[in-house]
């Protein structure tokens, strides 16, 4: 699996899955490119939060859209981001994958299990 890099604002923060990350008036929005792995997933699952507190919105949604790949470690991460939200009364909803990232979900029954919005 290729890595990828993540992106704050338009400009390269450390070695992680790529994001783009948007706050917009009542939420923030943030967009994962290239592979969700082991290699990248706590830095960027504790990013997340740190978005999310620093914005003071009440709703985060992730864009799975631009991601090549995710293994388990990614799916943790979904997983603990989803439970984070919800003992904090945040709302968290998730744009559909595509391709092998959707299969994955599907495989694993987690389709069905995380708060996807379209």
């Amino acid at each position: 699996m290729r890595s990828a890099q993540c992106l704050r604002d338009g400009r390269p923060v450390r070695d992680s899955a790529a994001t783009e990350h948007r706050p917009l008036a009542m939420r923030i929005e943030v967009s994962l490119y290239g592979d969700l792995d082991a290699s990248n997933a706590r830095e960027l699952e504790a990013q997340l939060w740190r978005w999310v507190e620093a914005s003071g919105t009440r709703e985060t949604v992730i864009n799975l859209r631009g991601l090549a790949g995710i293994d388990s470690t990614g799916l943790a991460v979904l997983l603990r981001a989803e439970q984070y939200a919800s003992r904090r009364g945040h709302s968290l909803g998730l744009r559909r994958a595509t391709g092998q990232v959707e299969r994955t979900f599907a495989l694993t029954g987690l389709a069905d299990e995380l708060p996807f919005i379209d």
